[in-house]
């Protein structure tokens, strides 16, 4: 829910970007900025930079940026609203919020069940320490497992009693809404009689990345085969399976550390590891894999490793986990346990340094299908032909086409087989997948779509061009530069006829558009936060925020180095001209490609168009070769 404007207006007074991000990094002050290693990645160099004057962050490494309210939302993996909750409970901010009745209701229902969700977690481990039963039978069983004290506490392990109605008259002696703990999950309603859900089971709680107990998760204590083995809560409005990993509350802070998650299939997985000193890993809970889970795990890494069990089921979960995770981006590997071994129980078995020993000869998706694939293929000439294509159709799923790229070489260098083969190859999957949605959404085909190639796009080299252009309008908006009138009202009388590419760059171009050319424009950075204009917040950031500082050595012996304010009549001519040239090349691309689909239909209108086109192309090239001269680039015909 929306929070008023007077309260995020405190919140923002009260923030002290060192005094925030001092609480997850060690800040040390170099020049006008502090630095640190980034909590985002494990480079060894600093790489991190914060600046008070500004009230910014800046990491690098990995590209991320912002103010304080940024930072904890990377942090944490929270959204704007929650990050903000968070700083007004660190400075002791009262906050109101603005919502709807129905937002009210809707609030007040997951308020609700989030409160008998944490007493019923209350009542479990209660049962397991301070009951008969839960010490002879709870702790016993845990002892035997080699679980410690810390780990259920950290964890908040309990117990269910026997009983059918143990927890059901404890939220009744409480005063509790009955209504929601059915809700919730925790009752059954049946034939007008209630019951407990879990009764005599380990008790595994669930939290969300807040740390609040969203369901639960019960073992039973004997191999009772007409029971099942776990029970799980069902969905509810707080508790949605496909989106919530067992263990993230707990390991995420060690998953950003260590940039990588294991990813296990049970709660006792996940336990015995954190016992064991890896602390980097959660469990879907007896679910499939989802592509929501793996999205979260992407908050704090993109490197996510399957540890799933050796047996057949368990390596079949495995390949189709790789292909959900290589479709949203992320960089899986595979650790096999030998013996059909669960982790868990090779943990317990072999220790701690066997166990890092298995986990350091992880391999890449390619390694692992390639061998599960070719393992009874022999010299089947078939098999192995199939093999190939499977590997292809997971590198085929990868968004990046960089990225891709690496991977064909990579399969073509394993399977000793050209590289362009499996290009090939990898376009007649694409045009299939393509022609099957084609005809499942009822939409026609076209034949150029058949020549689909992997190559990089000529229109990604647009937007470091045009962000050159804004960061120096947004600094040095309002200088006069000889020969050129005011800096940001000279770039936009000759970019006027140019849209940029980049979405953000986009927006914050049609914001200087729309200003009075007569007045001033922004005097510089600081503009943007002071107006609250959080639309364009982070892209003037990111912008504006430079990594690297002058040396005092080099200021000592008399080295100087230009600054940008120094250089920005030559600058400003030369970047306008370096993204006139790139946007020249990026239509004349497209040219070629409308004029070879027209070529193909062959038709008289087609021709037409064809003739149309060739004289433009023509024109562009002449207004190609011109930019390129005054640039002194070599443009081949």
């Amino acid at each position: 829910m929306p929070l008023s404007d007077e309260s995020i207006a405190k919140i923002k007074e009260a923030v002290d970007i060192l005094d925030v991000i001092g609480d997850y990094v060690q800040l040390k002050k170099k020049g006008q900025n502090w630095w640190a290693l980034s909590p985002f990645n494990n480079e060894k160099t600093p790489s991190f930079s914060v600046s008070p004057n500004k009230g910014i962050f800046k990491d690098f490494s990995s590209g991320k940026g912002g103010d304080a309210i940024s930072f904890v939302m990377e942090m944490e993996g929270l959204n704007y609203i929650e990050a903000l909750k968070v700083l007004a409970k660190k400075y002791g901010i009262e906050i109101e919020e603005v919502n709807s009745e129905e937002d009210k209701r809707q609030a007040s229902e997951r308020e609700s069940l989030h409160i008998v969700s944490s007493f019923a977690s209350d009542f479990f481990k209660k049962h397991l320490f301070d009951s008969e039963e839960g010490r002879t039978v709870g702790q016993t069983y845990l002892k035997e497992r080699g679980v410690l004290g810390k780990t259920i506490e950290d964890f908040d392990i309990g117990m269910a009693p026997s009983a059918w109605d143990g927890l059901s008259k404890a939220l009744k002696n409480g005063q509790y809404n009955i209504e929601f703990a059915e809700k919730a999950g925790l009752l059954i309603s049946k034939e007008e009689r209630v019951y407990d859900r879990f009764r005599n089971r380990l008790i595994f709680p669930i939290h969300n990345l807040s740390g609040k107990v969203v369901g639960f998760g019960g073992r039973i204590f004997t191999n009772d085969k007409n029971q099942p083995k776990y029970l799980n809560s069902p969905e509810s409005p707080i508790y949605h399976k496909s989106s919530i990993l067992y263990g993230m509350f707990q390991g995420r802070n060690a998953i950003r550390n260590k940039d990588e998650c294991y990813l296990v299939e049970g709660y006792t997985d996940v336990i015995s590891f954190h016992q064991g000193g890896i602390e980097n890993v959660v469990s879907s809970s007896g679910t499939a894999l989802t592509v929501e889970q793996i999205r979260l795990i992407a908050r704090f890494t993109k490197n996510i490793t399957l540890l799933y069990d050796g047996d057949e089921a368990g390596l079949n979960a495995a390949e189709r986990g790789l292909n959900l995770i290589l479709e949203e981006g992320s960089n899986p590997s595979v650790v096999v346990f030998p013996d059909a071994m669960d982790p868990d129980e090779f943990l317990r078995k072999k220790g701690f340094e066997e166990t890092q020993k298995i986990l350091d000869q992880k391999k890449d998706f390619i390694d692992f299908l390639s061998e599960r694939l070719l393992g009874g293929a022999g010299d089947d000439p078939v098999k192995r032909a199939n093999a190939v294509r499977e590997v292809v159709k997971s590198i085929s799923k990868v968004p990046d086409l960089i990225k891709k790229n690496f991977y064909f070489k990579r399969c073509a260098e394993k399977f000793g087989l050209d590289e362009n083969l499996l290009i090939s190859e990898h376009n007649k999957i694409k045009f299939s997948e393509r022609k099957y949605r084609d005809v499942r959404e009822q939409k026609p085909q076209s034949l150029s779509s058949q020549q689909s190639r992997v190559e990089i796009d000529p229109k990604m080299l647009l937007a470091p061009r045009e962000a050159e252009l804004l960061k120096i309008m947004v600094l040095f908006g309002n200088v006069d530069v000889e020969g050129h009138g005011r800096l940001a009202k000279y770039i936009l009388d000759n970019i006027r006829e140019v849209d940029f590419s980049h979405p953000s760059y986009s927006k914050l171009l049609q914001f200087y558009k729309s200003l009075d050319p007569e007045k001033d424009y922004p005097e510089s950075e600081d503009f943007f936060r002071d107006q609250e204009l959080e639309t364009f917040k982070e892209t003037v950031i990111d912008l504006t925020s430079e990594k690297y500082e002058v040396s005092k050595n080099w200021k000592a012996h008399q080295i100087h180095i230009p600054t940008l304010k120094e250089v920005l009549g030559d600058k400003m001519s030369t970047d306008i001209f370096r993204l006139k040239w790139t946007k020249l090349k990026t239509l004349i691309k497209d040219n070629q490609q409308e004029i070879k689909g027209l070529q193909e239909k062959g038709t008289d209108e087609a021709y037409d168009e064809i003739v149309k086109l060739m004289r433009q192309q023509k024109d562009l090239k002449k207004k190609e070769k011109q930019i390129a001269k005054l640039l002194g680039n070599v443009i081949s015909a």
